[in-house]
């Protein structure tokens, strides 16, 4: 079972301390059965064969791995597994510390073998799942928005679907989202051709502009009571959860 990215940013971004585990090539180390590495087969110029370990590629591979990483990791509290983007986050130095060695403890009896190039320990914030949290705040990440604010007027529905795919991660951070971008899912309908005017144009630097200035999101803290704001009109819906902090301030 997956959790939803959403969640785990959303766990992780209030920590105080943060750390992020890499399992060094970490579909390799799932054994297949017997009769998995038959199905597995493959065929070269030289010779017939197969694999002795989850090999990238197989579509139920992720879940699979997934499912490892939940049986392994489960009921060890401040941590979360996202297939091998592993994170241990804790409020306090002591509790870190004691959840560390419990994920240690259990990659160990897991034979499981930790890429420590990649790993970051007892960090305020580390990049996980495409953002920067940690110490209360959510952020994304200055290289993503510089892709998207790099990327080229696009050229087919295709070009689009890309570019929408890839400011669409960062939506949270985008006020009036959908209403900015409805000239540019206009034209991704079936019976509309694609046809590149002013409107869209628009709309593609506004989107851009957005995302420059994005706000850094507050880290929800779920011992505190939400509010809940909510906004629409003949072409979009929106809401958003905001909290109160100490001073009195709402953030989102």
């Amino acid at each position: 079972m997956y959790l939803q990215m959403e969640d785990c940013v959303d766990r992780v971004g209030k920590a105080k301390f943060v750390t992020k585990l890499d399992l060094l090539k970490g579909y390799w180390q799932v054994p297949l059965t017997e009769r998995a590495s038959e199905i597995s087969a493959f065929v070269t110029p030289d010779a017939f064969l197969q694999y002795k370990v989850l090999p990238f590629g197989l579509k139920n591979a992720p879940a699979t791995f997934q499912r490892l990483m939940n049986q392994v990791l489960a009921n060890v509290k401040h941590c979360e597994a996202y297939l091998d983007d592993v994170v241990c986050y804790s409020d306090t130095w002591n509790s870190h510390l004691q959840t560390l060695e419990e994920v240690f403890s259990r990659f160990q009896a897991a034979n499981l073998t930790l890429n420590l190039a990649k790993c970051e320990f007892c960090h305020a914030t580390v990049t996980y799942l495409g953002k920067e949290v940690g110490h209360g705040t959510v952020r994304p990440l200055e290289a993503k928005v510089q892709a998207i604010v790099e990327f080229p007027v696009p050229k087919s529905k295709r070009d689009l679907r890309r570019f929408l795919g890839m400011a669409g991660y960062y939506r949270n951070f985008c006020k009036n989202f959908s209403d900015v971008v409805k000239p540019l899912t206009d034209i991704l309908r079936k019976a509309v051709s694609f046809n590149w005017d002013a409107k869209c144009e628009i709309a593609f630097e506004s989107l851009k502009t957005l995302l420059c200035n994005a706000p850094v999101l507050a880290a929800p803290d779920f011992s505190r009571p939400f509010k809940l704001e909510v906004d629409a009109s003949g072409t979009g819906a929106g809401a958003v959860l905001l909290q109160e902090d100490d001073y009195g301030i709402d953030h989102p």
